[in-house]
């Protein structure tokens, strides 16, 4: 699920990206949120701060692509909620909700994967 906190055009919006993962997320994974296009946050920008529930961490910005990449500051339990935070600057015109999509690598024992999809809400 996904919410902003404005869509008022070129105003600071704060992202909630929340996903619940089937299996355990390790500290120092790299959570994907990919979509976020249109914004005026167009600079590639490393070191950003962001928030995985509450617990501060470090994100990477590609504006061109609208992609933001977060470090997984804890370890998470099976189906224990993620809730990514994150601010991007809105875009010069009101446009629709974009379509975000999501892509966590995880260890599933004996093997390894990657979960994507699309967030919804």
């Amino acid at each position: 699920v996904a919410f902003e906190s404005t869509d008022v055009k070129q105003a600071p919006n704060e992202i909630l990206v929340v996903l619940r993962a089937n299996v355990e997320v390790d500290v120092g994974t790299v959570l994907t949120v990919s979509g976020l296009t249109g914004t005026l946050s167009t600079a590639p920008q490393s070191g950003l701060s962001a928030q995985i529930s509450d617990v501060p961490t470090t994100a990477e910005w590609s504006g061109a692509s609208g992609t933001m990449r977060v470090r997984v500051p804890r370890d998470f339990r099976a189906l224990e909620a993620l809730r990514v935070r994150f601010t991007v600057v809105n875009g010069r015109s009101q446009q629709p909700a974009p379509s975000l999509s999501f892509s966590l690598p995880v260890l599933i024992p004996g093997q390894s994967a990657v979960m994507t999809g699309p967030v919804v809400g």
